[in-house]
């Protein structure tokens, strides 16, 4: 079923996930350093920000309703509002490095 694809966006939802899937990621050794975690998040962020249901979601979600530039898209107001929510959040420095799982 796609009821995961359904839900709303949720910005508290969003960085639990994300939270989990680095630390999964981590013990399975793809994420070796804070830049692959910077980059793991970006894309997500990008991958968050594809669909215009989506982002009109993280925007109304993230109250992001006024914005100063006129000619800005949906999409970027919704990619750059998430980046900065995310990284408030979420702090490459935090997740622990030696956590690989050897197998």
């Amino acid at each position: 079923s796609n009821g995961i694809l359904m839900e709303k966006f949720n910005k508290h939802t969003f960085i639990n996930d994300l939270k989990e899937e680095i630390e999964e990621s981590i013990k399975d050794g793809y994420l070796e350093s804070a830049d692959d975690i910077h980059e793991y998040i970006t894309d997500s962020i990008d991958n968050q920000c594809i669909y215009y249901s989506t982002c009109y979601e993280i925007m109304q979600d993230l109250h992001l309703f006024q914005w100063d530039e006129p000619s800005t898209t949906i999409t970027q107001v919704a990619y750059y509002g998430l980046y900065e929510w995310t990284f408030m959040n979420i702090d490459v420095d935090e997740f622990d490095l030696t956590l690989v799982e050897n197998g």
